[in-house]
């Protein structure tokens, strides 16, 4: 897993961009950026981002 060092609003802004682009639902579009860092979907890196004290 890479470790991004995104905040969360940056993260949040690029799947509306991705959601927009692809006609896809923010679910969607928020699991396919997290699949892009390593992740498995967005719960997973949501969950080890507010571990390693990056996200609140």
């Amino acid at each position: 897993m890479i470790c991004p060092q995104v905040s969360r609003k940056r993260f949040n802004e690029t799947a509306k961009k991705v959601k927009r682009k692809e006609h896809i639902t923010g679910a969607e579009a928020r699991d396919q950026l997290a699949r892009g860092y390593g992740y498995t979907d967005f719960s997973e890196m949501n969950l080890h981002m507010m571990k390693m004290g990056h996200w609140k």
